[in-house]
């Protein structure tokens, strides 16, 4: 299938080194896309020009959002015309509208609603996570697509990028940034020096389409290919291409996502609410905008967008390589912390993010290393007394860690008394295939061979460890409420890592963070991929915008459509008004953080509430939703759902509240 070309008035994102003005130098540095869409190269070593098409393609997924959530035909890279509904869907009676099967209606559900908070942010998370609603929402109807995308990863529909021969297919095949590519390679004359540089696995299926069709010889740089060289080199497109390191560092800064290159309100116009109450008109991305240099972590005030006064922040991605100079946020090991925090504070660190498997009597980290408690939490304070800001991802499964032990780490990293400030994320252990150390922990492992020629994991065994079965299990049991409470990022990406939602206020009993909780269904697959290649560390996990099951309480939350009503997308909850308790007097309510009301597929009154934190689809009774005027900010329970008598309204209040779907103050 021939690849899609992009139109001849395509312009690269240039970036320029130097003095004097504009130039067009020789030497071209290429970020393919797949890699961290908030970072951007800083190329140290001379004049030159970086074309970032990973960052082009995500401004344009959030630009053309808005046209697919109304259901307006747009363009595709090839030409023709598509709308917002995949094709094949069909018109049905009821409310005219198109509906197609649920899955498709579900699209245009979470459509609108990363619409809304794209439009309307409550700051940088809140965006982060509109995003990784968003780009798989837009991209699952491209074409014939080889890959399966989501904000920070890449599945193969054919294999896995830890196979060359699937990588190969998965090049030749469509994708949906191949616009992307035809700038960039218009954008390339035979007499640039050009630089690919591949750091993850996710851009090998983009670099090898890339370098087939590069002019000129091309030299390649990145974790990812000094790695896997051997093995890459002998792929037909790489064979002529060399191995090098830059003739000066390259670090990466963190400037957060893109902007979209022209976003509207032409969503908001067909059927999307915001949950942005009546203080007028939602904001555009360039009003609430966090493309700029992202700081230190961003709390309260701070947190409604990025600052350009903030420092130049550089990312460390693994807690083994060279410390950036300057201020510098990244992973960190427990070794590190421990031994030598005061260096640590001297090198300018601002947020250190650790892997931690273990946190009660002891502190294991995520290559194996234990601590006293005592120790641990003694250097992690020193760490945070100095400003620093300390995140852990908890990763489950490690080597002859117990659910229980990973239960009691969760509690202590999540206390009032916490040695961190949150727990950032959740993660299935895995065996990186270059740890050879046959001990862990303390605990002896057995890894299994594999057959992949770039396996970036190893199966093991070791005596005392969760099957993945039981992960799972685990991820279901302790994501969910940490979903809703806004620690969890929405992927892992640098700038989620450097920002924190604003503070909720104090909430009544019966509010979203209560024991009546519902049933949680994905509405994204948010950071974590659908073949569980995660970003650095090639795991998947638990973010903002994927969680697990909770219990239901079957009369208030129900998983089924109620006879007579329009059908629900796939995998949405239904609200009803059932009887509840009386809310405290004098209570005000609004919807919870990173909630919205869209409107469904079917023009036919049906609304639906979208939790992005823990990426959940609820449709709303419709006597509730044609009378709810909750938003983000708090209105008197009256206001909320006015022309109903008040013990109706306190049961259906109540019902949402403890759905979680609103918070009482």
């Amino acid at each position: 299938m021939p690849r899609s070309c992009a139109g001849s008035d395509a312009v690269p994102d240039e970036q320029t080194a130097g003095s004097g003005g504009i130039v067009t130098p020789a030497t071209v540095v290429i970020v393919p896309p797949l890699g961290d869409v908030t970072l951007v190269p800083e190329w140290t070593a001379g004049p030159h020009r970086v074309l970032d098409p990973g960052r082009r393609f995500v401004a344009r997924v959030l630009a053309t959002a808005p046209v697919l959530a109304s259901g307006e035909p747009t363009s595709t890279p090839d030409g023709s015309a598509h709308a917002g509904h995949v094709e094949g869907t069909s018109r049905t009676g009821d409310g005219g509208g198109s509906a197609g099967s649920a899955g498709d209606g579900e699209r245009v559900v979470r459509l609108r609603a990363g619409v809304a908070v794209l439009a309307d942010p409550a700051g940088p998370m809140a965006r982060l996570r509109a995003a990784a609603l968003l780009v798989p929402a837009v991209t699952e109807g491209h074409p014939g697509s080889a890959v399966d995308l989501v904000l920070d990863d890449l599945e193969l529909r054919d294999g896995t990028t830890e196979d060359s021969a699937s990588a190969l297919r998965a090049a030749l095949g469509p994708a949906p940034y191949d616009a992307e590519l035809e700038e960039t390679l218009a954008s390339v004359t035979p007499g640039d020096d050009v630089w690919l540089i591949l750091e993850r696995d996710q851009q090998l299926p983009a670099v090898l389409t890339l370098a087939a069709r590069l002019p000129g010889p091309i030299r390649v740089t990145g974790r990812y290919a000094r790695q896997n060289w051997p093995v890459l080199s002998r792929l037909e497109p790489l064979r002529h291409a060399h191995l090098a390191n830059p003739p000066a560092p390259l670090y990466w800064r963190v400037v957060g996502l893109p902007e979209a290159a022209a976003l509207t309100e032409t969503g908001l116009r067909q059927g999307v609410r915001a949950g942005a109450g009546s203080s007028g008109p939602p904001r555009t991305s360039s009003q609430a905008t966090d493309s700029q240099v992202v700081g230190s972590q961003l709390t309260g005030s701070q947190v409604a967008e990025f600052r350009a006064e903030e420092p130049r922040v550089r990312w460390r991605e693994r807690a083994g390589d060279p410390v950036p100079p300057g201020p510098w946020a990244g992973r960190v090991s427990l070794r590190a912390a421990v031994e030598a925090p005061g260096e640590l504070i001297a090198s300018g660190c601002l947020t250190a993010v650790l892997g931690l498997c273990a946190a009660d009597e002891e502190f294991v980290g995520r290559g194996g290393s234990v601590w006293p408690a005592e120790k641990a939490r003694a250097a992690l304070g020193t760490l945070r007394a100095a400003g620093i800001t300390v995140l852990a991802e908890l990763w489950l499964g490690a080597p002859g860690i117990s659910a229980d032990r990973s239960r009691a780490a969760v509690a202590a990293l999540a206390a009032p008394d916490a040695p961190v400030d949150r727990i950032a994320g959740l993660r299935p252990f895995d065996w990186p295939a270059h740890w050879l150390d046959p001990r862990w922990g303390g605990t002896g492992v057995d890894r299994l061979p594999s057959a992949l020629d770039l396996a970036r994991h190893r199966a093991f065994r070791a005596d005392g460890t969760l099957s993945r079965e039981q992960v799972q299990d685990l991820v279901a049991e302790i994501g969910p409420a940490l979903a809703r409470d806004g620690v969890l990022i929405p992927a892992r990406v640098a700038a989620a890592y450097l920002v924190a939602d604003p503070p909720l206020e104090a909430t009544v009993p019966g509010a979203a963070n209560g024991t009546n909780d519902v049933d949680v269904v994905s509405a994204s697959n948010g950071g974590s991929g659908p073949n569980g290649t995660n970003d650095a560390e090639g795991a998947h996990g638990v973010n903002g915008v994927n969680a697990a099951t909770a219990t239901a309480d079957p009369e208030v939350v129900t998983a089924t459509a109620r006879p007579g009503a329009a059908t629900a997308p796939a995998g949405t909850e239904v609200v009803t008004a059932p009887a509840g308790t009386e809310a405290p007097a004098g209570t005000t309510v609004a919807l919870a953080p990173d909630t919205v009301l869209v409107a469904g597929p079917v023009e036919g009154g049906q609304w639906y509430a979208v939790d992005l934190r823990a990426g959940r689809i609820v449709r709303l009774d419709p006597r509730i939703a044609s009378r709810l005027r909750a938003g983000r900010r708090p209105v008197p329970e009256a206001e909320a759902l006015p022309g109903v008598a008040a013990a109706t309204r306190t049961r259906v209040l109540e019902a949402l509240a403890g759905s979680g779907l609103l918070v009482r103050r």
